[in-house]
């Protein structure tokens, strides 16, 4: 009985022993798990860190590249505007300019009026056009030759209010001196030729 008791107490101490032999191994294993879960905690945190890095790194390059085409697009806008202010001096001068001659043309225009008015009132009056009628004369081609008028004296003695013809053909007015008119024709007048004097008279 006492030797079977023993047997027990053996056998029992080899199953401790066994026991703890598999817990010194399980607890070697957790160690050896425990450092290779911090190994690949640190490893993780090291790639975590990198590609934190990395994000920030392209994240202050995308704000630099953001920030250079918002100062581009300023420079951009600033010389758009500056554009725009010259076509607008550009436009208002041009406006300008042409306002003002458009004034020139109204007073130019208004001059011509008052010139036509004024032309009209020293011209052509029925009671003041005379027309008359000479035969009997000679000269030469291209040389000067006076008739004189009887009806008046011419107005102004200007060349401009006297229209003289030849045989009903217009011919120069040279001169005016009061009554006399001087005329150049370019061909030879015999007393055969009819010349026609008609003018404005005072």
């Amino acid at each position: 009985m006492g030797l079977i008791k023993i047997k027990q107490v053996e056998g029992l101490t080899d199953s401790i022993d066994f026991l703890e032999g598999s817990v010194d191994s399980l607890e070697s294993q957790v160690q050896a798990g425990t450092g290779e879960l911090e190994n690949s905690v640190d490893s993780l945190e090291s790639e975590i860190s990198s590609d934190v890095s990395s994000l920030d790194t392209r994240a202050s390059g995308i704000e630099d590249d953001l920030s250079t085409e918002i100062s581009t697009t300023d420079s951009e806008v600033s010389s758009l505007d500056t554009r725009a202010s010259g076509i607008e001096d550009d436009l208002s001068t041009e406006i300008s300019t042409t306002d003002s001659e458009v004034s020139s043309l109204d007073t130019r225009a208004t001059d011509i009026e008052s010139s036509v008015d004024s032309l009209e009132n020293v011209l052509v009056e029925d009671d003041e056009f005379f027309v008359e009628v000479f035969n009997n004369v000679t000269a030469t081609a291209s040389s000067p030759f006076d008739v004189t008028v009887t009806s008046g004296s011419v107005q102004d003695s200007r060349a401009a209010l006297v229209w003289a013809f030849i045989n009903g053909v217009r011919t120069d007015v040279s001169g005016v001196n009061d009554q006399t008119i001087t005329l150049l024709a370019d061909f030879d007048v015999d007393t055969n030729d009819e010349i026609v004097i008609q003018y404005q008279a005072e």
